[in-house]
């Protein structure tokens, strides 16, 4: 979605408004980017609790190196 199909959503015709049409397209775009923002920012909230277990692996040594080698 973008702010210009929001903006697009309440658009009248131009004119005849003034200036309390204009601040209520505003309103509506406001609107709209307060509402896109909670969404990124739960999105953002899931994916770094994603990060909050402990990481678990295998650590494996490589050998083709002198210092890895055995004595």
């Amino acid at each position: 979605r973008r702010i210009t199909t929001a903006y697009g959503r309440r658009a009248l015709p131009p004119g005849g408004g003034g200036l309390a049409l204009e601040l209520a397209r505003t309103a509506d775009v406001l609107e709209y980017v307060r509402g896109e923002v909670r969404r990124l920012e739960h999105e953002v909230d899931e994916a770094c609790r994603a990060y909050e277990a402990p990481i678990e692996g295998v650590v494996l040594e490589r050998v083709d190196r002198l210092t890895a080698a055995p004595v």
